[in-house]
């Protein structure tokens, strides 16, 4: 969508979540960059009272494609950042009571002991079926 200076224009909701979309305010031609040769375009976004300006080599055109959708990437961006932020106040939230560090979160080692062994108690099993037997 278009709006009256052929400025990309986003529908309602898109306007409402963001506020104040990216829009393209203007395209002019430019002196060449020091050490450049050709056409160059210097272009200014808008979004509120952020000013973004750059230069772009190419005809008036050109640079209009390649800014019109950079200007689109800009809103994606802008618009999934804030769908991540819907309902938070922006502040860290508060640490949860009891917490551990993960130190001490961390499982303790299994401690497995053994009875002393004592020579006289052991039967092996061909002592015992035999004494069984007998």
């Amino acid at each position: 969508m278009t709006g009256a200076a052929g400025d990309a224009v986003l529908p309602g909701p898109t306007r409402d979540l963001l506020g104040e979309p990216f829009r393209l305010d203007s395209i002019s031609e430019v002196p060449a960059p020091e050490g450049a040769e050709g056409l160059w375009q210097q272009y200014v976004i808008v979004q509120g009272t952020n000013t973004i300006k750059g230069l772009r080599a190419g005809t008036h055109a050109e640079v209009n494609l390649q800014v019109e959708s950079m200007v689109e990437r800009l809103n994606e961006r802008f618009r999934k950042s804030q769908t991540g932020l819907a309902g938070s106040t922006g502040r860290k939230p508060p640490p949860r009571v009891g917490r551990q560090d993960a130190a001490a979160r961390t499982t303790p080692a299994v401690v497995v002991t053994a009875a002393p062994s004592d020579a006289t108690s052991t039967h092996d099993s061909t002592s015992l079926s035999q004494s069984k037997g007998s």
